[in-house]
């Protein structure tokens, strides 16, 4: 069931638009802010700028620490809902046309559940990485190698934050900084399609669907600022950019036990419904 509907999503059309939308949203976030003009640029104005070599050293910025430190705020906006696009279109998709009773009949319901709820968060992992390694590459393609001696300082006050980025530089060097972001990002984008697939269980309009997880997001943020607790700061969409002083543990408890909650949530509604979730 799992690589059947992993197939159906990643064979959508969908799924190519949503990686495309990400590396969008990346490259019209905010790279650098002059010093002397006080103007902030994005990658394609420096792209397409014809002062292109002026611009990046001006930036003072290596390729590596762009990569590692990248702060996207439309993409941390956003990314709920792009890592959702491919599982909600294929799910509504079923629902309108009647076909999730037949899939449950054949599969079972926990065989359902279980494949879809691992397709999304997959899909939405991987959505959020190639969209981040498309945009890496463009940003290795303009900025110098390096690390930089800010650079190196600044991981050398923050060692010892998180023993999965010091295992990872201490072993790999620069191309464990690349591996740990790859890694921070995925999980990202995986919690990011958890939301849609739970009220997709009640909801069967796809826009609906499609725009809650963003509100969520939202009023999550707002709760957790209010708050002040460091266990849920973790968990913060705007800490996608935070590979240096994660804690993963307390990443993947959280976002473990949400999608768990979410998942049985979903097991009990489709259990519930004598129609197998078709209305």
């Amino acid at each position: 069931m799992f690589r059947e509907e992993l197939g159906k999503m990643m064979s959508n059309v969908s799924f190519y638009a949503a990686i495309a939308a990400v590396v969008l949203l990346m490259m019209t976030s905010n790279v650098f802010k002059s010093f002397n003009t006080g103007r902030e640029y994005n990658l394609f104005d420096i792209i397409f700028s014809e002062e292109r070599e002026e611009l990046v050293k001006e930036s003072g910025y290596s390729a590596v620490e762009l990569i590692a430190t990248m702060d996207n705020s439309y993409l941390i906006m956003f990314l709920p809902i792009a890592a959702a696009v491919p599982f909600v279109m294929i799910v509504c998709g079923e629902k309108k046309n009647s076909i999730t009773r037949f899939e449950i009949y054949r599969t079972g319901k926990n065989r359902y559940v279980m494949g879809k709820f691992l397709a999304a968060t997959v899909v939405g992992g991987v959505i959020a990485v190639v969209g981040t390694c498309v945009y890496a590459l463009c940003i290795r393609s303009i900025f110098p190698g390096g690390t930089g001696e800010s650079f190196a300082i600044s991981v050398d006050m923050i060692r010892g934050q998180s023993k999965v980025f010091d295992m990872a530089y201490g072993k790999f060097g620069v191309a464990g900084i690349y591996l740990v972001k790859i890694v921070r990002v995925f999980f990202y984008g995986a919690f990011s399609a958890v939301p849609a697939f739970g009220f997709s269980v009640l909801i069967k309009n796809r826009y609906v669907v499609l725009s809650l997880p963003f509100i969520v997001t939202y009023f999550f943020t707002k709760f957790v600022e209010g708050r002040k607790s460091m266990v849920l700061y973790e968990l913060l969409p705007k800490n996608i950019s935070n590979i240096f002083m994660t804690d993963y543990l307390k990443m993947i408890l959280g976002f473990g036990g949400t999608a768990l909650a979410v998942l049985l949530f979903y097991r009990v509604c489709i259990g519930r419904k004598c129609d197998c979730g078709d209305e």
